[in-house]
């Protein structure tokens, strides 16, 4: 069992506001609990900032030292709820999603940033085919790239449907898993 989790604008650890980031850690919080009473060992999702679309954010223009900053504290934010997993048995699997969904992680790169950043066995990466054919230039090179920090992978195709019936390398792609 894979625990889905998914942060709003009140519950986001990478937010310019106190109360919003203290929402995002405990919504994080609770999921441990949510995942312990459903058997599941892994959460994942987008677990870091502000989703766009779906949260009707339109993208907003962040200047370099916001983008460092935001990038600080999602390492921060993590930082502090990652060794609860570990200490629980559970990882969180963090979910680089494409820009269209957010403006925080969108590479495996960057999500390879934050984990190394973290430096905790309670994260870790799930990496789901659909973002990556908008946002790698190689998903056989992202997934080796990922390498041991890989913890969950998400099949899906271009269009989200099921594997073999878009245009996605099926067998590069398993070769690298």
């Amino acid at each position: 069992v894979v625990l889905a989790a998914r942060v709003n604008l009140q519950r986001s650890i990478a937010s310019e506001d106190a109360a919003s980031r203290q929402g995002g850690i405990d919504y994080l919080k609770s999921t441990l609990d949510a995942a312990g009473a459903l058997g599941a060992t892994l959460i994942g999702g987008p677990l870091y900032g502000e989703p766009l679309v779906f949260a009707g954010r339109p993208p907003k223009p962040w200047s370099d030292d916001q983008i460092a900053t935001r990038a600080a504290r999602t390492v921060e934010g993590l930082a502090s709820v990652a060794p609860l997993a570990a200490s629980a048995g559970k990882v969180f699997a963090l979910e680089p999603l494409n820009r269209f969904e957010t403006d925080i992680v969108n590479t495996t790169a960057q999500a390879i940033e934050i984990i190394d950043a973290v430096g905790s066995p309670g994260l870790g990466i799930v990496l789901d085919t659909f973002h990556m054919n908008m946002e790698e230039r190689s998903i056989p090179d992202a997934i080796r790239a990922a390498g041991p920090r890989l913890v969950h992978f998400q099949a899906n195709e271009n269009h989200r449907g099921f594997p073999g019936t878009g245009n996605m390398d099926w067998t590069a792609i398993m070769r690298a898993l």
